[in-house]
């Protein structure tokens, strides 16, 4: 037989329960507390950056969300089990649940803070800003295929023909793919690129000075200075080389009247090799 009261008294000593309740509620305030203040700051220092050109930031808010998601995604990826950690509960929830529902539960959190963050930088984008819903991102992911970006360059130009496309490219991706510019001008899918053009591989190579110092971090890595813009220009499409900030508005423009003409166009922005984005510093893949 068993009595149920034993039962109960017994559950009532086993700490797994309560602790894995404190440890929900934890991770829900730490998930709050990272992100609400990181996609207010970032929406309104949007908005401080691009005052001068509203019009330009009315075209660029909705890509700003999912730019915001792909930033929050560090600090909650790195958060996800802290609380569990910092309340001492990690291996009792270890004993009482299964690995995989544990990591299930885990990824599911981490999807669902991903929504708060676009839904919340949407709301800010469009009610700062006046931005609408109607552009739309694809993304590679932090560690998607490299060299994806002008086939969906083209396929977003194949399922939206009235749309303006406009394609992120670093050289070393561009390089893998770069010959389906052609192929863009052959089915005529003209997008506008933009090439951040630091002569390296410069991911793998932050990731290798990080974790084998400057000498041997610098093996493998570094491209030829390749000026894109002779390319683009030599497969019947536009381009142009930039080399200073102040160039970049009026090249995108030129680039844009180019695209609106039929034409691809590349705009190849020369940037400092030693000026790392945020995303390349958090990379875990090297640590």
């Amino acid at each position: 037989m068993v009595d149920e009261r034993d039962e109960a008294h017994q559950e009532e000593r086993n700490p797994t329960w309560h602790a894995r309740d404190v440890a929900v509620e934890a991770s829900g305030r730490e998930a709050a507390t990272a992100v609400v203040p990181l996609v207010v700051a970032a929406v309104l220092l949007a908005g401080l950056g691009f005052a001068p050109g509203p019009d330009v930031l009315t075209v660029v808010a909705p890509g700003l969300s999912w730019l915001f998601v792909l930033f929050a995604a560090v600090p909650l990826a790195r958060g996800v089990a802290a609380a569990e950690r910092s309340e001492g509960c990690w291996d009792l929830l270890r004993a009482v649940l299964s690995p995989a529902s544990l990591w299930a539960g885990k990824i599911l959190a981490m999807w669902l803070w991903l929504l708060v963050t676009w839904a919340l930088a949407t709301v800010l984008s469009l009610g700062l800003f006046g931005a609408t819903l109607a552009p739309a991102m694809l993304l590679a992911g932090p560690l998607g295929t490299l060299g994806v970006g002008t086939p969906f360059a083209m396929a977003a130009k194949f399922a939206h023909p009235n749309k303006e496309v406009l394609c992120y490219f670093g050289d070393g991706s561009f390089s893998l793919t770069g010959w389906d510019f052609e192929t863009s001008m052959r089915f005529n899918l003209p997008f506008l690129g933009v090439i951040g053009n630091n002569s390296a591989m410069n991911q793998i190579r932050c990731g290798q000075i990080v974790k084998y110092g400057a000498e041997r971090g610098e093996i493998g890595n570094r491209l030829g200075n390749v000026e894109f813009s002779k390319f683009a220009q030599m497969l019947g499409g536009y381009g142009e080389e930039v080399r200073e900030p102040g160039q970049i508005r009026a090249a995108l423009q030129r680039g844009r009247e180019a695209v609106a003409a039929g034409k691809s166009a590349l705009i190849n922005i020369w940037v400092d090799i030693d000026v790392w984005a945020p995303g390349t510093k958090n990379q875990t893949m090297y640590k």
